[in-house]
C-alpha cells in the first residue's frame, strides 16, 4: 500500500521548502498546540513564545525564519511586537505572518502598516495557512 503524505497541507502545497524554524507567538493553548502540529507535520522547528514581550527577548537566544503571531495577547499585542522585530537590526528581514481573530479591513491595514508579510483571519484552514508558510519560507531563503 502507498504511503500517504503526512497532511494535507503536504498534498495541496507545491512550494517545498528544507526544514526550519518558526517562532509561534500566542498566549491560547489550543492554537500553540495546533500550530506546533501543522508545522512538524511539514517538518519544521516550532519555538513558543506565549506573549510578546517573551517573543522579543527570545531573539537573544536565536534567530527564527518565520513568525507566527496572534495580534491579542496580554502586554504587547501583536501590532507592536511585529514593528519592534522590524526594527531590530539583523531582524527586519524575517517574514511575520499574522494568525488571528482580527478580520476587519482597518486591522489587516494596520498589520501590513506594521510590517506583517501576510495576515490570517481565523478559523484558520490549516491547508492555506501551511502554503502561506511555506511560500514565505521560500522567499526568505
Amino acid at each position: 500500500m502507498p504511503r500517504l503524505p503526512k497532511s494535507t497541507a503536504a498534498m495541496n502545497c507545491a512550494v517545498k521548502v528544507k526544514p526550519l524554524t518558526v517562532r509561534v507567538v500566542d498566549d491560547t493553548p489550543a492554537n500553540i498546540s495546533a500550530q506546533r502540529g501543522l508545522l512538524g507535520d511539514e517538518g519544521h522547528k516550532a519555538v513558543v513564545a506565549k506573549d510578546g514581550e517573551s517573543a522579543l527577548e527570545q531573539l537573544t537566544f536565536g534567530r527564527p525564519d518565520l513568525f507566527l503571531l496572534e495580534i491579542m495577547m496580554p502586554g504587547l499585542d501583536g501590532f507592536e511586537v511585529c514593528r519592534r522585530v522590524k526594527q531590530m537590526s539583523g531582524f527586519a528581514d524575517i517574514p511575520i505572518l499574522f494568525l488571528t481573530a482580527l478580520d476587519e479591513p482597518g486591522d489587516k491595514l494596520k498589520g501590513y502598516a506594521a510590517g506583517a508579510a501576510d495576515y490570517v483571519a481565523k478559523p484558520l484552514r490549516h491547508p492555506a495557512v501551511m502554503a502561506r508558510v511555506n511560500v514565505h519560507l521560500a522567499l526568505h531563503q
